[in-house]
């Protein structure tokens, strides 16, 4: 019954018009929404962080978005919050606040030319204020220390070499057929492969993508 935005936000300040509601459309409520931007570029970030992240917390299920950040920046995903101001919904729960969601992550364990292997990136450093939903959070000293604690047991627990080899190679081998085998139906303009060996190829890329970003975050994590 809580309300479903999709929104094309930064977060930076409310604007009805970014906030596609999905449900409850004609309620024109969205003091769920409003009262969670306010509060996140409050002056009281800076003058009383405690009673800061308390408020926060009352309308945004912060925590959450903490362990999606890590998780989301350390496999890498470049169309994304903190680029874009899109892909993700949020679902208002009764005594939580609103929820993040990620959607549309077909660009996610993909370097678009934006450097992000570098630790410096994993680090979220050069994410401006434009983003305070990350900048603002990734300041204050309790989220930023979720924010590594969720990465630290993403990449020992979750996103290691073994397991993510055993998954790319069982997936890759089930649609295999079906792409560059006898029964491909990736042809002319459903597909993007420039060839049957690109497709190979990305089998060890993908394997090779999360050494490089496991290194990285245990560049970070030091």
């Amino acid at each position: 019954s809580g309300n479903i935005y999709k929104p094309e936000s930064t977060f930076q300040a409310f604007q009805q018009s970014q906030f596609e509601k999905k449900n409850n459309e004609s309620e024109s409520d969205y003091t769920d929404v409003q009262s969670a931007i306010t509060t996140l570029n409050s002056g009281l970030r800076l003058s009383d962080p405690v009673q800061w992240r308390t408020n926060l917390e009352k309308s945004f299920d912060a925590d959450h978005f903490m362990k999606w950040l890590a998780i989301n920046t350390t496999m890498l995903n470049w169309d994304t919050y903190g680029r874009m101001a899109h892909n993700y919904y949020l679902y208002h729960v009764a005594g939580k606040g609103l929820l993040w969601i990620p959607w549309d992550n077909n660009e996610c364990m993909f370097n678009r030319s934006m450097n992000n292997t570098s630790p410096y990136a994993i680090s979220l450093a050069t994410t401006t204020s434009n983003w305070p939903l990350i900048r603002y959070l990734m300041d204050d000293p309790d989220y930023n220390a979720r924010y590594k604690q969720y990465m630290k047991e993403f990449t020992e627990q979750v996103f290691t070499s073994e397991k993510m080899d055993e998954l790319f190679t069982k997936y890759h081998s089930m649609i295999s057929p079906y792409v560059i085998g006898p029964d491909a139906v990736e042809q002319g303009k459903y597909t993007h492969l420039t060839s049957g060996a690109a497709f190979t190829m990305a089998l060890e890329s993908l394997k090779q993508h999360v050494v490089t970003q496991n290194m990285a975050a245990a560049e970070f994590l030091k």
